[in-house]
């Protein structure tokens, strides 16, 4: 038996139709992952956020005051800080501060000129087709559930989703210190929280889900802001150039980063974005009652 259950088998995602065909054609290889691919999907089900994860295990040895003083090193800096930085935060900042050697500043500032470019259309493309499309997908709404988020209007979570891509959207707005750099790890920090609440959870099934907010969901909400959002732009009849797409493309790989997603998941292209995107049906069981509830709460 698979594990976890909600991955499909090998055999069944090597299926070929029309549109795998169609699919083969427009990425120039074929959509269907070999054998070391799917492997590679089926780990990242069990995969989390190592950085982050050492973080939480320190911050949970005194919970109180350990999240003041990380919070205090994200959002002041290190400055700040009277007493000796603890060795696991030290770490972290380190890692996280050392901007990634394929960063490429250009394509960044591109790609948020691109962005506002798209105005009121980007909005919609998040709200009508990444978050809607997202719900159909049970894997990912289950920590909604467990955690009592489903209850939370969807209008609510729009608009704190919204407030943090303004906030890493703006000129300049990955830099150390800017709203969007230190909501973006402040949100990894929830999700290192959340990840390690729910897996000591009885109600949590890892044979089933894999581990909660793992590096597969993680970069599929990644591509929800980058790969589907390229898509929905043409479909509104606004076309970017190749520059602007592989811009636009490099800015959410740096942000993907910044979450803690593994590089391998990080798309360059879009046609990879196509291929994980074509993978992520295979990864989920069909849609349920927590697709409903939170397709509604949206749409109202």
């Amino acid at each position: 038996m698979i594990s976890p259950t909600r991955l499909a088998s090998f055999n069944d995602m090597q299926d070929s139709n029309f549109f795998t065909q169609f699919l083969n054609i427009c990425c120039e290889k074929p959509v269907q992952p070999n054998y070391t691919e799917y492997m590679s999907l089926q780990h990242a089900l069990y995969e989390g956020d190592i950085e982050m994860d050492k973080v939480i295990d320190w911050v949970m040895q005194n919970p109180k005051d350990h999240r003041m003083i990380f919070e205090k090193i994200l959002f002041q800096g290190r400055d700040n800080l009277s007493e000796p930085i603890p060795t696991e935060l030290e770490n972290f900042f380190n890692y996280i501060e050392q901007k990634p050697e394929w960063l490429d500043q250009r394509q960044v500032d591109e790609a948020v000129k691109f962005t506002h470019r798209l105005g009121i259309n980007n909005g919609f493309i998040l709200r009508d087709l990444s978050l809607m499309a997202g719900y159909l997908y049970p894997g990912f709404n289950q920590p909604l559930i467990l955690t009592g988020a489903l209850k939370k209007q969807a209008g609510t979570r729009l608009a704190e989703t919204t407030k943090w891509w303004v906030d890493i959207t703006e000129p300049q707005g990955l830099e150390r210190l800017s709203a969007g750099f230190t909501s973006t790890i402040y949100v990894r920090f929830i999700h290192a929280l959340v990840r390690r609440q729910l897996k000591k959870s009885d109600r949590w099934d890892s044979e089933v889900w894999g581990i909660p907010l793992n590096q597969f969901d993680l970069a599929m909400t990644n591509l929800a802001f980058s790969s589907v959002v390229l898509l929905g732009i043409r479909a509104l009849g606004v076309w970017p150039t190749k520059q602007e797409a592989k811009s636009f493309l490099h800015f959410w790989r740096y942000v993907g980063w910044l979450m803690g997603i593994d590089e391998k998941w990080l798309i360059q292209s879009e046609s990879e974005g196509w291929r994980l995107l074509y993978w992520m049906q295979f990864a989920h069981p069909r849609s349920d009652h927590s697709s409903v509830e939170l397709g509604s709460s949206l749409s109202k």
